[in-house]
């Protein structure tokens, strides 16, 4: 037995434009699997990378994304804790969530509570698990750290920056233009440095008295790479999350002045959550930001799910701030 319904395919990889809103065929959940007609799929630079064919997970054709939100609509016979009519969300592999309807296991899923709705739920999965690794685990901070986050207008930036406020850091944010700072500093930043005017490593010294930073969230690549080590203290430590510039170039540890410290990171949310209790507890952390205000409750930006492309595109083009959703 089959289900029918529509998707986004990518047959080749490329730009967002090379994706086909197409119909499909879905086989019946296996025994370990679960169906959910969804309401609301999250949109993440992390699906940009999967259409251009800088990450290859899944081969071709495919259908991207990794986080959404809807209603279980069948249960493999192996499956325990989940039936037909719960309000779920997902945040993790397999790819496929830019569908109507979609299949999958059930490890990354998570019942939604009642006082929230899909669109929230589906545009805070990835970004609150970002964030919660990021400001928790990676690098824990707290009142007395001084914080960078690049793209800080941004869905994870903006999340990340709202944490770390919360927690009582000293939040120093950077945005691509003038347009995007009153974001940033809703967001929590105390300061906003636009980087398309302004050298932000010499920025970050200034407002440091010199000292620099503790921690710098990067999800930006390789435009901010060099300042971003410029940009921290002798002893901090440089978090790539993204390159949505580009890849990070290689890093030469003999480039490193001798009187420094720097500690790197490449982390992945899927490997800090690769348990079910793992996950279980960084997403009641993230619904329990959500419920206090930390995080935003709802979408900045929704488009139609078959509008993707445009979506996408705007994202690439730094047209958006804050998160994105695709209404099913």
């Amino acid at each position: 037995m089959t289900i029918a319904c529509k998707a986004m395919v990518v047959a080749e990889h490329g730009p967002p434009s090379r994706m086909a809103w197409t119909d499909v065929e879905l086989p019946s959940p296996a025994p370990h699997e679960i169906a959910i007609e969804q309401r609301a799929v999250g949109v993440n630079m992390i699906d940009t990378y999967v259409i251009s064919g800088a990450y290859t997970i899944d081969p071709l054709p495919l259908t991207p994304g990794v986080e959404g939100a809807g209603v279980v609509t069948a249960v493999g016979r192996d499956v325990e804790g989940f039936a037909p009519g719960d309000r779920v969300a997902y945040g993790g592999p397999p790819l496929g969530a830019y569908a109507q309807i979609r299949t999958m296991p059930p490890a990354y899923v998570v019942r939604i509570p009642d006082w929230l709705s899909f669109d929230a739920t589906a545009a805070s999965m990835i970004a609150g698990l970002t964030a919660q690794m990021m400001v928790k685990r990676v690098y824990p901070v707290g009142p007395g750290v001084a914080v960078l986050v690049h793209a800080a207008a941004g869905s994870s930036g903006s999340a990340l920056a709202r944490w770390a406020s919360d927690l009582g850091a000293r939040v120093i944010g950077t945005v691509g233009g003038a347009a995007k700072v009153a974001a940033a500093e809703a967001a929590g930043c105390q300061h906003v440095i636009d980087y398309a005017t302004e050298e932000f490593a010499y920025a970050v010294k200034a407002l440091t008295d010199g000292k620099g930073v503790d921690v710098v969230y990067d999800g930006i690549g390789r435009d901010t790479f060099t300042g971003s080590f410029q940009a921290l203290t002798p002893t901090g430590m440089f978090v790539s999350y993204g390159q949505a510039s580009g890849p990070c170039p290689p890093i030469d540890l003999g480039d490193l002045p001798v009187t420094f410290s720097n500690f790197i990171a490449r982390p992945s949310v899927f490997a800090f959550n690769a348990t079910r209790p793992a996950f279980e507890d960084s997403m009641a952390d993230v619904f329990d930001a959500l419920e206090r205000g930390v995080l935003e409750r709802e979408p900045a930006h929704r488009y139609p799910l078959e509008d993707a492309a445009r979506a996408l595109t705007d994202l690439m083009a730094r047209k958006t701030s804050g998160s994105i959703v695709l209404t099913v």
